[in-house]
């Protein structure tokens, strides 16, 4: 299985668990196993001098988050603007087989009479 950044960004407890498991008692072939996973984990997130991994997998995460939300909005506006030309261009043309009439005034309309 590939960890990618995306994978792990969407699912944080992968790596908080394999943190934990990293200090597991019972086993040392679970915590060597841990231990390599967690290191496959750090690969995809750029991490500075002086930053813990943890600090720089929540900022990379909370980029991502905030750059999905940026792409989100800009496909809503998008579709907004699409569906308000279609709209105007569909108020301005005539459906197939259905004859333009042109309102009548009140005045001109029949009415009928009432017998008592």
């Amino acid at each position: 299985m590939v960890m990618t950044q995306r994978l792990l960004t969407d699912q944080p407890a992968i790596v908080y668990t394999l943190k934990q498991v990293r200090e597991f008692a019972g086993s040392r072939q679970v915590r060597k196993l841990a231990s390599r996973l967690y290191l496959r984990c750090r690969v995809p997130f750029p991490v500075y001098e002086g930053e813990a991994f943890l600090q720089a997998f929540e900022r990379s995460r909370q980029e991502l988050q905030e750059k999905d939300a940026r792409i989100l909005q800009e496909k809503l506006a998008k579709r907004a603007a699409r569906a308000l030309r279609r709209e105007k261009a569909a108020g301005d043309q005539v459906v197939p087989g259905e004859r333009l009439s042109p309102a009548r005034k009140p005045a001109e309309q029949e009415m009928e009479a009432v017998v008592p």
